[in-house]
């Protein structure tokens, strides 16, 4: 789709971006936490504003606002144990 992606950690504790590599900051841009204050605002801002793709495992603990935010703008597809917004 030639578009960024955005890391959601939501609940899951197991997705750990690797960052070793990075030079500056900027990947924080599109990773969000939403166990974190302020980040779900940030995630629920994203999704309306950039229609971001996003991918989630079908576990994840997706707040209740975000879900409702990706039911009514996005199309799910299921993949394997992936939950894809795009």
């Amino acid at each position: 789709r030639d578009q960024p992606f955005t890391t959601v950690k939501s609940g899951n504790r197991r997705i750990q971006p690797e960052l070793q590599f990075e030079e500056d900051t900027l990947y924080r841009n599109n990773l969000i936490d939403t166990d974190l204050p302020g980040e779900e605002a940030r995630l629920l801002h994203k999704i309306r504003r950039e229609k971001p793709i996003m991918i989630f495992l079908e576990n994840d603990s997706i707040p209740e606002p975000i879900r409702r935010e990706l039911k009514g703008a996005h199309t799910l597809e299921l993949y394997h144990k992936y939950l894809i917004y795009y």
